[in-house]
């Protein structure tokens, strides 16, 4: 599928790939999420989505109906993520580039569940629940883990791509992910994640104690400025945006916002290169 624009019979059979893929992840436990084809960004609102389990009658609905967005737009095509974290039951090893994979196989950070990507590979681990939590972690940046860019943990309150979601860039099909190998998931218990909890709850814990006072969430829709939706962004992903991360969808947000506000000219044009 890669290196071309597909026909619209090709989009419908590959949707129809997505979707059964989707049900198959619920069918496991898993649960998933419609992900933007451009930008990888989750269409919905996704906190209550790593605590309650989906039904299958929701993901038909969002294949067959679309994916309504806080924008109000409906969205036909899309790709998919699993939510990782205690309730989906899994973790993801995301290694974005050589080096991170040649560290994850030296360092035996690897399973079997094995998926290519455009850039690199993801690695699947079991989650070992039992109250255990595990923070999402950025590599060359965050704390307690190896300083190797591009070698990043999605842990709980994370996602990660599933096949067969494709890659986008102008219309066309530029990469996409695969299962490297034939895998019987019965097995993934086999291969637990044996990093160190960031913190273990206890079966007293509850949500409800919280305190979320101030607390936002990552849904870039939601903020007027492209700007503020630019630097949630990046405090999300902790790392500067690349190239796959909705960058050029940010920056004609920007400029339409601009223009709407009465930037003309090179005025605009300053505006788009400091942004």
């Amino acid at each position: 599928m890669t290196g071309k624009q597909l026909t619209d019979q090709e989009w419908d059979d590959w949707f129809a790939q997505v979707h059964t893929a989707a049900l198959e992840a619920h069918d496991r436990g898993w649960n998933i999420l419609p992900v933007s084809l451009a930008s990888k960004t989750p269409l919905v609102g996704w906190i209550d989505l790593q605590t309650t389990p989906l039904t299958s009658e929701q993901i038909d609905d969002w294949f067959y109906e679309g994916v309504k967005t806080s924008s109000g737009n409906i969205v036909k095509r899309f790709n998919i993520g699993v939510i990782t974290g205690e309730l989906s039951g899994v973790v993801v090893l995301d290694c974005d580039n050589d080096a991170a994979v040649r560290y994850a196989e030296k360092h035996n950070l690897r399973t079997p569940f094995e998926v290519s990507t455009a850039r690199g590979k993801h690695f699947y681990f079991s989650h070992p629940r039992e109250g255990a939590k595990f923070a999402n972690k950025a590599g060359g940046i965050a704390r307690d883990w190896p300083d190797i860019s591009g070698l990043d943990f999605r842990g709980d309150g994370g996602y990660a791509m599933l096949p067969p979601s494709v890659k986008v860039k102008d219309g066309e099909v530029v990469g996409n992910y695969e299962w490297v190998h034939g895998i019987d998931f019965d097995d993934l218990e086999m291969h637990p994640w044996k990093g160190v909890a960031s913190e273990n709850t206890s079966d007293d814990f509850s949500f409800g104690a919280l305190d979320l006072a101030g607390i936002g969430l990552h849904n870039p829709e939601e903020f007027v400025s492209v700007w503020d939706q630019t630097q949630v962004r990046v405090a999300h992903l902790g790392r500067k945006l690349m190239d796959g991360d909705g960058t050029d969808a940010l920056m004609l947000r920007y400029a339409g916002q601009k223009c709407r506000q009465g930037a003309t000219g090179d005025d605009l044009l300053k505006m788009a290169q400091d942004f």
